[in-house]
């Protein structure tokens, strides 16, 4: 994966919950080890369900008081009936992860206020971006995001600011490539999206918990160093 221009890499860890800590303080340690101290924690709020959860995301934030939280969903599960169109993109992408897409927009408008909500329930910072599952919003306008308490909103091609009503286009690679059809097709998203950041010269590399194992781990460990 070659690197030879200069790219400011954003980096974010996806999925962060009480099983996945452990995941996240090895990736935040191999970015400390090359410099890189400033990463989005991606968090599910509805699976920290007790206070030993708690205690253990507020040791790893004291460790590394340069990441910034995000909000990432509730569940990171579907919990209804899939329409048509979520079925597909569970094929394709998102798995059983996509809780937004058979929701109604005031479901996910309520879900998003949740999540919000919960950071100042058990004193964390409050994020100012929200990431939806497998980046799939769903049902729900911009006009409806604009009135939601968190400031940025991101999607798979880029990034939206509710707060000057501008999207921004923001290429992004992933390296969660559990099976071969998954390896082919990130090494293909990849190529591309790395080639675009090269020329607007910022890439988003999302990390999930399992990556470092996986089929893609010797790029994603490419990039870190980069």
């Amino acid at each position: 994966m070659a690197t030879n221009r200069p790219v400011n890499f954003i980096f974010s860890f996806h999925d962060l919950c009480p099983q996945t800590i452990p995941m996240a303080m090895a990736v935040l340690a191999m970015l400390k080890d090359h410099g890189k101290k400033e990463i989005t924690l991606l968090l599910i709020p509805g699976l920290f369900k007790d206070n030993s959860s708690l205690r253990e995301l507020q040791k790893l934030l004291e460790k590394y008081p340069d990441a910034e939280l995000a909000g990432h969903g509730w569940s990171h599960k579907i919990v209804r009936k899939k329409s048509a169109y979520h079925h597909i993109h569970s094929m394709i992408i998102s798995r059983d992860v996509g809780e937004h897409l058979s929701l109604p927009e005031a479901e996910i408008y309520h879900l998003i206020n949740s999540c919000h909500g919960w950071f100042a329930d058990h004193d964390l910072p409050e994020p100012e971006i929200y990431i939806p599952p497998a980046w799939a919003m769903g049902n729900i306008s911009r006009s409806s995001l604009d009135s939601l308490p968190f400031r940025y909103y991101e999607y798979q091609f880029g990034v939206y600011d509710s707060q000057f009503k501008k999207f921004h286009h923001l290429p992004v690679i992933g390296f969660e490539a559990d099976t071969k059809i998954r390896q082919t097709a990130l090494i293909a998203w990849n190529y591309f999206n790395l080639k675009i950041g090269h020329y607007c010269h910022s890439l988003r590399v999302a990390i999930h918990p399992f990556d470092l194992d996986l089929k893609l781990s010797s790029d994603l460990k490419e990039i870190i160093r980069a």
